[in-house]
Parts: structure tokens; C-alpha cells; sequence
């Protein structure tokens, strides 16, 4: 069987005014055309002859076989022509046709390489297999550095075409993924690891762990970044109630009142440490359980601070565990729609993503007010659009994905809040919990 190299020539007309930024681009889509399989080189042409408003650009693409070029034009030829006529919508026309050789000799093929990385067959200036450059020299240290960063700072990156859909059109990353358009964008967990883990670190260098408490030393606080949790003790009071029954509880209070009073009157913070030795006392009522929380109490009570750490570090977990779960609420949601739960978790990984950078965005603005004399009304008039526009988000995403009418899309996106918020609640608390208990 002969293997016919062919040409495939795209014939370009384009504004004179667009022509500098439509061959920068041009650059870049070349580039990634030539990543394909059987896509070996590439010419630019330009008519040199032509003035006025419009130019010319002539680009012929040298591709080993027709099977490689109708592979093209089968998977890839669709979405890489969308992303010129997005960029460009209706400054340029572009025609083409495909050249095979008929008289004279055929063009010479060069000889057949391995890519030095697995040794797989070259088709092109990548490895079809792994990726790698088949060019493979030794670099500059500057090509080294571009490489490093170049991604996240070249404007036409897929970081950047992927963070404007992301805040700006709810659900369109998951329905572009959904259709097989995945090449131009992020990898949606990817992406969601990225954000999460500079949310969080952004949040630990916001605020340091404190322990504070008020005056009279009976209500201690766990605060980071400014917001606190729950005072210990009434947390534990609530445990305690659950185990050992309201009346029991009660005459326990009872008992123990004297020496809170006492405990309160001679220095701050002590009323955990008495509490957790009337469990001491109780010990042979409530049993393993109640000494197993006793011993967590003491530890609490010893270094707040170090519980309070590993609480947070506890969080991207407990956020780990909660997206499947609110997944498959969504899959409830959605009985006999024929869509896979996988669907539902790409959904909220999509929007988890966006909740992550728009809150990280939020508290770079609040830091930045710290350090330049730009006061807080700024700052709380961009939290109080951000605190509005997350949950309109979400519905917004529900409805370009999911494509329901306005009234079945209020009554999921009502249950789909409450169930959120459960969940959410649920996951907390195991997750208190635990840190307790593997304090």
C-alpha cells in the first residue's frame, strides 16, 4: 500500500487591522496543529502585492498521509477552528483545499525516528505516545525559566482561556468537557486542586491561630482569620447530653456547679479542665466512649491552638469526601435524566473550583486594602457582590448543564441548597470529631 504525503493548504483573509494579533495567534495554532499525528511541517505564506484593509495568509501544512489528515479533520478540525473564529468572529474568512503530488517525484519522506523518552515511532514534532518533543537539545537557562512560567503568563495560555468561562459563564467549563472540547482548558480536578490548595494557603497566611478569651475567662474562642468556633465547653455540654440523657446531665451540672464557680474565680480558661475532671469522675457510668472524650478534652483543654490547626488542616479533606457526596444528591436529583454520576461530580468540581478562586480573589482584595490606603468599602462592596453572585452562580451552571425550564430548575436548586448544607454540616461534624479524637 503506498502512503501519499499530501498537502493541506488553508487560505486565509483577514482585516488589515487585526493582522499583527491574528498572526500571533497564528504562530500558537500552528504550533499546536503540528502536535498532531502526521503533521510534519508547516509554511506561511502572505501576498505581498495586496494593500488596503485586507491581507492575505497562505499556510500549507505538510502531512504524511491522507489517513493522518482525515483523522484531523474527523476529531480535531472542529474545535481548533472554533477557537480562531471565537478570538476573531467575523474579521477573517478562511478557505482551504487539500494538494496531492501528480507529476514529478514523490516528496522525499524523511526516515522514521523513536522518541527518546518510551522509543514509540515519530509521526510529527511530538510523540504521539508520550508527549515529548522530539527535539530534545539542550536548553538555555532562559528557556528553562520561560518553560517554568510560560504557561501561566502567556495570554493565550489554556490557564487563561479557562479562568474567564470559570467566573464569568456558570457551567459552561462542564458542558464544553461534557461535548469532547476538553484540549483548550484546564483539566477540571487539575484545576481544582490548584485553586483549593491556594485558597488554603492564601487563608493560613491571612491569619495566625489564636486563643483568646473574654474577661471573665467562661467563654473561649478558636479563632483563625477572624472567624471562631464554638465555645469548648458547649460543645462538649451538647456531647455530653447525648450520652448520658438530660437528667442525668442535670443533676451532674448539679454537683459539679461549686467547683465551676470555684474554678472560674481562680483563673481564666480552667472550666474545661474542671469539666474534664468531672468526666474523670463519671467515667464509670458513661464507659470507654466517655473516657476516650475525656482524654480528647484534656488535650483540647492542654493546646487549643493544636487542635484548632489540625482542624484546619483537616478541612481539604473533609472537602474531599463532601464532593462525592453532594454528587450523588445531584444524581437523586436527577433519577432517569441518563446521566452518569460521574457527570453530577465533574459539575461540582467545575464549581467548586470557582468557589475557591473567587474567594481567594476576595481575600487578596481585603489584603491588599491592608496594605494600601484604599479603605474597606471597596473590599465589603466586592464581598457583598461575591456573598450574592456564588449561589446565583450555582443556579446559573445548573441551568446551562442540566438545560431545564426556570420552574424545575427553582424547585432542584431549592432542594439541592437544603441537602448542600446538610451534607456540609455532616461532614463537619465527623470531621470535628475526628480531630478530637486523634488529637
Amino acid at each position: 500500500m503506498t502512503v501519499k504525503v499530501v498537502i493541506y493548504e488553508v487560505n486565509l483573509e483577514l482585516e488589515a487591522a487585526i493582522a499583527a494579533e491574528f498572526d500571533r495567534w497564528l504562530d500558537k495554532h500552528i504550533d499546536e496543529m503540528l502536535r498532531l499525528s502526521g503533521f510534519e511541517s508547516a509554511q506561511v505564506y502572505s501576498d505581498e502585492g495586496t494593500t488596503g484593509e485586507v491581507v492575505n495568509r497562505t499556510v500549507q501544512y505538510r502531512v504524511r498521509s491522507e489517513a493522518d489528515l482525515d483523522n484531523y479533520l474527523t476529531h480535531h478540525a472542529t474545535a481548533m477552528r472554533a477557537e480562531g473564529q471565537d478570538k476573531f468572529s467575523g474579521r477573517f474568512t478562511a478557505t482551504r483545499r487539500v494538494l496531492t503530488p501528480v507529476l514529478g517525484p514523490e516528496p522525499a519522506v524523511e526516515a522514521a525516528q523513536s522518541c527518546q523518552n518510551c522509543g514509540y515511532a515519530l509521526t510529527g514534532q511530538y510523540c504521539s505516545d508520550c508527549g515529548q518533543r522530539s527535539n530534545v537539545r539542550l536548553i538555555t537557562l532562559w528557556e528553562l525559566a520561560k518553560d517554568v512560567v510560560g504557561d501561566v503568563f502567556e495570554l493565550d495560555s489554556r490557564l487563561w482561556r479557562t479562568l474567564r468561562p470559570l467566573l464569568f459563564r456558570p457551567g459552561l467549563l462542564t458542558r464544553e468537557y461534557l461535548a469532547g472540547r476538553r484540549v483548550h482548558y484546564v483539566p477540571p480536578f487539575r484545576m481544582y486542586l490548584v485553586f483549593s490548595l491556594v485558597f488554603f494557603l492564601i487563608t493560613s497566611m491571612g491569619g495566625d491561630l489564636e486563643v483568646t478569651t473574654d474577661g471573665g475567662g467562661t467563654d473561649q474562642d478558636i479563632k483563625t482569620g477572624g472567624e471562631g468556633l464554638t465555645a469548648l465547653k458547649e460543645e462538649f455540654r451538647e456531647e455530653l447530653e447525648e450520652e448520658l440523657g438530660a437528667e442525668e446531665l442535670a443533676a451532674l451540672e448539679e454537683e459539679l456547679r461549686g467547683d465551676f464557680t470555684q474554678a472560674n474565680e481562680s483563673a481564666d480558661g480552667e472550666d474545661s479542665d474542671d469539666l474534664c475532671a468531672g468526666l474523670d469522675e463519671q467515667s464509670v457510668i458513661t464507659g470507654q466512649a466517655l473516657e476516650r472524650m475525656q482524654r480528647s478534652c484534656t488535650r483540647i483543654s492542654d493546646d487549643p491552638e493544636a487542635f484548632g490547626k489540625a482542624l484546619l488542616d483537616n478541612v481539604p479533606t473533609m472537602l474531599f469526601f463532601f464532593l462525592p457526596l453532594i454528587a450523588l444528591v445531584m444524581k437523586g436529583l436527577y433519577l432517569g435524566s441518563g446521566r452518569y454520576y460521574v457527570e453530577h461530580l465533574l459539575f461540582f468540581v467545575h464549581y467548586h473550583s470557582f468557589f475557591f478562586l473567587i474567594l481567594t480573589l476576595s481575600i487578596l482584595l481585603w489584603q491588599l486594602a491592608d496594605l494600601l490606603p484604599i479603605g474597606s468599602v471597596i473590599p465589603g462592596l466586592v464581598t457583598a457582590a461575591v456573598v450574592i453572585y456564588i449561589p446565583v452562580y450555582l443556579f446559573r451552571a445548573m441551568r446551562v448543564v442540566y438545560r431545564h425550564g426556570i420552574l424545575a430548575g427553582i424547585l432542584r436548586y431549592t432542594f439541592l441548597l437544603i441537602a448542600y448544607f446538610v451534607c456540609l454540616l455532616l461532614t463537619f461534624l465527623v470531621t470535628l470529631a475526628l480531630t478530637a479524637l486523634t488529637l
